[in-house]
């Protein structure tokens, strides 16, 4: 695949879509795609399709709603719908479930043997957490099998095989990372400070990628100090805990950085 290539080449049912909806675009939240996340009415429609939709059913739901937050290339808007759809996107070149894809091409070849996509009856397995607010743990959530933009579990001990593998070629090639490592631009060259699923930045004058995620009382954060070989991993299971992942994490990292 050519990142510059329309989704819509490998997902023929996106053709209505701008052909400047690349798969770059994307990976840089610059797409101006609109999801679920953005409009109740998608969502909903969502529901409607399922009682627990996947990545197919974001495809019917989005279609049902043609408009853009924006021409793609145009502004920066966050958005898990697109990263769903680069989910579906693997599924549809590879022909595979997304979680048999992630076992049998990053999982198990990088040893992570704790780590699984949803959906998956390891999940309630006794050895994996369960998040939780003030009142008690959550339930599943029916978004839980929406894959790309989440639904992964892992482990300290499997991030650390992830992380260290990033510094070889067993994952990706040392170019392919630079080009992830690179903040991504809009159409007129502003930089938006985020590369492939990573906010690419500078902390205390070291350049640093990480990313933050939570759902349903989980908030992991994953920062990454390439030059100095130092990252943090923080995983938490409570909702609203105080200090979050991310402030743990660049805490954790100040006792490190010289």
């Amino acid at each position: 695949m050519d990142l510059d290539d329309p989704i819509s080449t490998y997902i023929p049912e996106l053709s209505w879509m701008d052909p400047g909806v690349t798969i770059r675009r994307l990976l840089h939240h610059t797409s101006g795609v609109m999801g679920y996340d953005d409009s109740d009415d998608i969502y909903e429609a969502l529901l409607a399709l399922s009682p627990a939709p996947d990545n197919e059913d974001v495809l019917s739901a989005i279609a049902q709603f043609p408009d853009m937050l924006s021409q793609p290339g145009d502004e920066f808007y966050y958005s898990n719908t697109g990263y769903d759809l680069l989910g579906l996107l693997i599924e549809r070149v590879s022909g595979q479930p997304y979680g048999r894809f992630m076992e049998a091409n990053l999982f198990a070849p990088l040893g992570m043997s704790h780590t699984f996509a949803l959906p998956s009856d390891r999940r309630f397995d006794d050895s994996v957490a369960q998040s939780y607010d003030p009142s008690g743990p959550y339930e599943p959530d029916v978004l839980d099998n929406v894959n790309g933009s989440g639904s992964i579990y892992s482990t300290l001990g499997d991030l650390y095989r992830y992380d260290q593998a990033l510094y070889t070629e067993a994952l990706v090639s040392q170019d392919l990372l630079a080009e992830m490592f690179t903040s991504g631009t809009l159409n007129d060259g502003e930089a938006i400070n985020y590369g492939f699923g990573f906010d690419v930045a500078t902390h205390a004058g070291y350049d640093y990628v990480g990313h933050q995620g939570s759902w349903l009382g989980f908030d992991a954060y994953y920062l990454r100090f390439p030059t100095e070989e130092l990252s943090v991993v923080v995983l938490l299971n409570l909702d609203y805990a105080d200090p979050g992942s991310e402030e743990l994490a660049f805490a954790i990292a100040d006792l490190y950085l010289p």
